[in-house]
């Protein structure tokens, strides 16, 4: 009888445990793309925070939309270790070199490590070019180029991605 009790007393500790999780949508604009990161994350309120941020993403999505082109749809959290503290995307920047326009995206843990944070960088066709500092079959002369705008970036405008947004249920 009494482990009867504790079983079901641990199994509804169990399920009140589980955190909510939702879809959330973070967007902007990047040239003529829309930009939206898809995030799938629990609900995590904190009293008194002057930045509300939704953390505990378990899949994050990029999607690019531009005139005349197919959607482009990119999982964020394809190049993370399985079963590891993995990184989610916190901001993007559009960024440019020459008439090239790219998405800058800052990822962390949510950490203070010295592995807690990286960055990658995706073209508007959603090609990744690098990934923290491995580069994704991006050319040399590209990636010179690159490298030589790259410290004008920290100017682009930053775009927090707080996942506070609901997005739209989607009809059945």
């Amino acid at each position: 009888m009494i482990s009867a009790a504790l079983l079901w007393s641990c199994a509804a500790a169990a399920l009140a445990a589980d955190p909510e999780m939702f879809w959330f949508k973070n967007e902007t604009q990047c040239g003529d793309a829309k930009v939206v990161v898809r995030s799938y994350c629990e609900v995590s309120q904190r009293a008194n925070a002057v930045v509300q941020v939704n953390s505990g993403c378990t899949e994050q999505e990029l999607v690019i939309t531009q005139p005349g082109k197919k959607p482009v749809t990119r999982d964020l959290l394809e190049h993370e270790p399985v079963g590891d503290d993995f990184h989610i995307a916190s901001a993007l920047r559009c960024v440019e070199v020459g008439k090239q326009r790219y998405l800058l995206v800052n990822l962390d843990t949510g950490g203070s490590c010295d592995t807690c944070e990286t960055q990658a960088l995706l073209t508007l066709d959603g090609r990744w070019k690098r990934y923290g500092n491995k580069w994704q079959s991006t050319p040399a002369s590209e990636q010179r180029a690159i490298r030589l705008r790259e410290p004008s970036w920290k100017l682009a405008p930053r775009y927090p991605i707080n996942n506070t947004v609901l997005e739209d249920p989607q009809p059945q």
